[in-house]
């Protein structure tokens, strides 16, 4: 085979595994919430990446931030400056209640929360990313096909938190990991 074909067999590897790679992606759906009311949520616990032990996030660029809180919200420290990140979830372990279901899929129960909620059309139960007054769904679990959030500030950090109904963060307990990549 001549190097040219060799070259051309290359280039369409490449080609088809690009698009097979976009087409793994989650592009998050963007919900903002009215003015001021993200603002108003509690502050939350800032938290340091830690490199991933999982040798393929370690691989792929994504920070780990290990054991994010259920019951109050978690600001993952260094996301600042960035307009497009990559974010999945793993070792999701709560509940909503002391004693009640255990939530482990990070989509919650899937559902849309209603007014009633915190984060309403959000997942109920579900792992949150906000930032400003934006606030999207995570809903990946691998590094092969994270969640893509195109966020709307390069100023401001990312938080992560839980959707649960209004006033019920306080008996919520246990903890979910998050994996997050700076796109830009």
């Amino acid at each position: 085979m001549s190097r040219y074909a060799v070259l051309a067999t290359i280039l369409c590897l490449t080609s088809i595994s690009t698009a097979q790679d976009k087409k793994a992606e989650d592009v998050a759906k963007k919900n903002t919430a009215p003015d001021g009311y993200i603002e108003s949520l509690p502050g939350g616990i800032p938290t340091d990446a830690q490199e991933p032990e999982d040798r393929t996030a370690k691989t792929a660029g994504f920070g780990w931030y290990n054991n994010c809180g259920v019951n109050i919200p978690t600001t993952l420290n260094g996301t600042n400056g960035t307009t497009k990140i990559s974010v999945y979830a793993r070792d999701v372990s709560w509940w909503f209640a002391r004693g009640g279901r255990k939530i482990r899929n990070v989509q919650g129960d899937g559902g849309a929360g209603g007014s009633g909620w915190r984060f309403p059309n959000a997942h109920k139960f579900g792992v949150v990313i906000y930032q400003g007054n934006s606030y999207w769904n995570v809903n990946s679990t691998s590094s092969s096909s994270p969640t893509v959030i195109n966020l709307p500030s390069n100023t401001l950090p990312v938080t992560v938190w839980v959707n649960d109904t209004n006033g019920n963060y306080s008996d919520n307990a246990g903890a979910v990991d998050i994996y997050l990549r700076k796109d830009n």
